[in-house]
Formats: C-alpha cells, sequence, structure tokens
C-alpha cells in the first residue's frame, strides 16, 4: 500500500469483513542499505532479499522485511544455518520459519479465508459462464432442431411429389402403349385395304400400263415415298414400344448423322426424362395421321 493510512484502512476492512489476515508492504519506508553486518551464508542458503525483485517504491520496505532471513531447502538446513548463524532467521521453501527465538511453520495445505473466497468468486465466475454456455447452446440446439423439421418436412413433400410423378410416369406409358396398338391396327388395316386393292389391279387387264409402270420405278430402283424426315426427328420408336419388326425402310437422301438406342436404353432415358414421353406420342400421331392420309390418298386415285 501506499502509506500507513492506507494500511490502517486495508486492515480495518479485513477485519470488519471477516476476511481473515494479511500482511501489507508500506511504499515509501526508509531501510539501512547497509549489509555490512550481514555474515556470509554457507552453501545452499541464499538471504532472501537477493530472490525477490520488487518495484523500487518497495524496495526499502522489502529490505527491512526481509533482514538477516535467509532461505534454505528444509527444516534440516534451517536448524543447521540458525544453529551455526543465531542472528540469522532461516526460511525453508516449504513456508517454515525458524531462529533462535521462534520458529513457525507446520501443514500448507488448509487455504486461508482469503483464499477461500477468491476460490468461491472463481468458481461462482466459472458457474456463471456454463450457465451461459448452456442457454446458447439450448436455443442453439432448439434453432438446429427446427432447422431439421422443415428440412424433414420438405424432404417428405419431395418424396411424395416423386411417388405422383411415378404414378403419372406409369399412366403416360400405359396411354402410350394404347395409342401404340391403334396405330398398329390402323397400320394393319391400311395394308390390308392396299393388299386388296393390289390384288386387284394385277387381275384387271386395265391396268397393265401400271404393272409396267411400277415395273420400270423397280427396275431403277425407286421407291414410295411414305413420309420425309427432318434434323432431330425419331424413327422406329413403335418396334421399340411392342418389340414388332419395322413397317417401312428408312432410306437417306444425304450423309447423315444417327443416334442408335438399344430397347433398354430407351427405356432408361423414357423413365428419366418424361419430356420424351410427350415428344413420342406426338411421332405416333403424326405417324398415325400419314397412315391414314396415305390410305385416303391412295383410294381416291382409285
Amino acid at each position: 500500500v501506499s502509506d500507513l493510512d492506507a494500511a490502517v484502512t486495508a486492515l480495518g476492512h479485513l477485519k470488519q469483513e471477516d476476511l481473515g489476515r494479511a500482511g501489507l508492504l508500506l511504499s515509501g519506508a526508509v531501510s539501512d542499505d547497509e549489509r555490512s553486518g550481514w555474515p556470509t551464508l554457507p552453501n545452499g542458503a541464499r538471504y532472501a532479499v537477493d530472490a525477490v525483485g520488487s518495484e523500487a517504491a518497495l524496495l526499502p520496505a522489502l529490505r527491512g522485511l526481509l533482514r538477516k532471513i535467509a532461505v534454505v531447502d528444509d527444516l534440516d538446513a534451517a536448524r543447521g544455518l540458525v544453529a551455526s548463524l543465531p542472528d540469522v532467521s532461516a526460511v525453508t521453501r516449504d513456508g517454515d520459519l525458524l531462529n533462535a527465538w521462534f520458529g513457525l511453520g507446520g501443514s500448507s495445505n488448509r487455504p486461508s479465508l482469503l483464499e477461500v473466497r477468491a476460490a468461491h468468486d472463481d468458481a461462482t465466475a466459472r458457474l456463471q459462464d456454463a450457465q451461459s454456455d448452456v442457454e446458447r447452446l439450448t436455443f442453439a440446439v432448439a434453432t438446429a432442431t427446427t432447422a431439421l423439421d422443415e428440412a424433414t418436412a420438405r424432404s417428405e413433400a419431395a418424396l411424395a411429389r416423386l411417388h405422383e410423378s411415378d404414378a403419372q410416369y406409369s399412366a403416360l406409358a400405359e396411354e402410350l402403349g394404347r395409342l401404340n396398338q391403334t396405330a398398329r391396327a390402323a397400320l394393319a388395316e391400311a395394308d390390308r385395304h392396299a393388299a386388296a386393292l393390289t390384288r386387284s389391279e394385277e387381275a384387271s387387264d386395265a391396268q397393265a400400263q401400271a404393272l409396267a409402270d411400277l415395273t420400270e420405278r423397280l427396275e431403277r430402283g425407286s421407291y414410295k415415298v411414305l413420309n420425309s424426315l427432318g434434323p432431330g426427328e425419331i424413327f422406329g420408336e413403335m418396334a421399340l414400344v411392342d418389340n414388332m419388326s419395322r413397317s417401312a425402310t428408312l432410306i437417306s437422301a444425304a450423309p447423315t448423322k444417327l443416334l442408335s438406342l438399344r430397347k433398354e436404353d430407351f427405356e432408361t432415358i423414357f423413365r428419366s426424362h418424361p419430356r420424351w414421353a410427350f415428344r413420342i406420342l406426338g411421332a405416333l400421331g403424326k405417324r398415325i395421321l400419314s397412315a391414314f392420309k396415305h390410305v385416303e390418298t391412295h383410294f381416291a386415285k382409285k
């Protein structure tokens, strides 16, 4: 502390609040720096004033407090030092004090009231920190639980939509099968009418010139054009749907790049990309319309 008045005030506070006892150093004290009367210590002993550092203002008080006090290892060394130098006090590293007229020491396990109060304050502070951590973590867990519930709800909704999409795909596949059967029936009917017409033409003498023309076209390698396809269009899908042979032959009029699909690849793409279903349905519709127009035109000419 700064002076005697401060020391008295501090000691009065300790007494009033029942805070235990304490030792105080007073800055500005006057002390004799002369150490000529201090005896030389044996090996293993050291004056305490040489082992303690302090601010300059407290050095005089520190030298007065530690005058002729030596630090030794244990009580046996303290006893030997005091026996040989009676005017020197010995302090052990365990805190025992021994001189020619006084001894102080014993167990150091029992803490002082100040130490207990400090430990209590420290434990209280740690408890408050722990409570704050618990509140923060509780809020974080609640937030994470809410987020998990929302994510679970979104996942369940997405799964429900996926199931609905699967049902729609199945219905679309069934509809495509029915349309394909209709197209096959229409083509078969057209083929039957065409066959009957061909037989009638072959049996009629009036069709001799037509037969000659047909023979000439066959010799030149010409074919009956049913339809023309352009870039990005598809063909052969009916064979992939019902596993029957093709109903027409495709001839390329120019160098062309084609993408060939096996049935299993076609089914995989059909399930994974629903928009292809609509495109195939459109192609089937065009095929059916073209077949009907072909039959109608064929009969109209006759």
